[in-house]
């Protein structure tokens, strides 16, 4: 039976939404990066250079307290991008200026709340072989590239910026949409009245083990407790940890399900039609005949009908909330979007 659910007043909810203000400097930082990421690779025989990427061999190494070494690793190949941000400092530093041919060793300490407790604090040593450098060639601003970013031709440079500051606005909208809707769900959700089935609770969490379990051994090849016990999460924080989780699923699905009988939605078959559109003319198919297969298939029928029930009430939230505009969020509004 589906709890009773006591929804506050949405006139009384106030909810941030960012603006959406792209800058010359944000559609010239975009076509950078897209340059960068289709940059072709040269060898070049000279020290390496804060922009190159650089084929090492390497060893890595756990020291203990006086500095021995405790355990190492098989040596193995890595291409490493010096220009991320992501790489440590150390073997950034150890690693500009070398050439083809030189070894160099550099030591890591490792962060005391890493992950992985069994290195947490400790030193890493990694013995590298520089085996080759390489130089990043960007492509031409020419209608070539263009085309290869748009997927369809551009007239001359300034038509493709405009393209570029057209598909970032697309993005910041939907980006800042979802954040509005995150807001607005955990905002009524909040302030809602209603009592949690134990049940749906526990389903939810059997189903978040179950996918943890078998994301540890897809990524990892171990048993979730084997990962709790190198992340240094007891079993019974992990447990209050996932219950939480489903607590907020459960209560936020029975609030939009509450809203969704408050809003009067219904599915129609258009609805589906205007959801297979896209893959209809991806496939080059006849959304008709896309919509009958569909419905041939019980399940996919109501995963898709939920779907769009959930799409639809969410629209129709923030039509019923208060919306105001800012250049930022709050901290706590942002915490709400996430």
């Amino acid at each position: 039976v589906t709890p009773e659910v006591e929804l506050p007043n949405l006139e009384e909810i106030e909810i941030e939404k960012l603006k959406v203000n792209v800058t010359d400097a944000m559609v010239e930082e975009s076509i950078e990066t897209m340059r960068k990421q289709n940059a072709e690779l040269e060898t070049v025989q000279r020290p390496a250079q804060q922009s190159d990427v650089v084929t090492i061999g390497y060893v890595t190494s756990v020291l203990d307290a006086e500095g021995n070494v405790e355990k190492s690793h098989e040596e193995a190949d890595a291409n490493v991008d010096l220009e991320l941000n992501e790489l440590r400092i150390e073997i950034k530093d150890a690693l500009i200026g070398r050439e083809t041919g030189e070894k160099v060793s550099v030591t890591v300490k490792v962060e005391e709340d890493y992950s992985d407790k069994s290195i947490a604090g400790k030193e890493i040593r990694y013995d590298m072989a520089v085996k080759e450098i390489k130089e990043k060639k960007e492509p031409e601003l020419n209608e070539a590239f263009f085309e290869k970013m748009l997927g369809e031709p551009v007239a001359d440079e300034a038509a493709f910026h405009r393209e570029v500051r057209k598909h970032l606005e697309n993005r910041m909208m939907q980006e800042s949409d979802t954040m509005a809707e995150n807001m607005a769900i955990a905002k009524v959700s909040e302030t809602a009245q209603v009592e949690l089935p134990e049940t749906l609770v526990r389903r939810q969490m059997e189903g978040t083990k179950k996918k943890d379990a078998e994301e540890a051994q897809k990524r990892f090849q171990k048993s979730m407790n084997d990962v709790l016990q190198a992340s240094g999460m007891s079993p019974e924080e992990y447990e209050e940890k996932i219950k939480k989780q489903a607590e907020v699923v459960v209560l936020q699905y029975l609030v939009l399900d509450a809203l969704a009988s408050k809003f009067d939605i219904s599915v129609e078959k258009s609805d589906f039609e205007e959801e297979l559109a896209p893959l209809a003319t991806a496939y080059k198919l006849s959304t008709d005949n896309l919509l009958r297969a569909v419905f041939k298939d019980q399940n996919r029928i109501t995963e898709m009908g939920n779907r769009i029930r959930y799409r639809k009430t969410v629209k129709e939230l923030l039509n019923r909330v208060r919306v105001k505009e800012v250049e930022k969020l709050s901290p706590a509004e942002e915490e709400k979007a996430e």
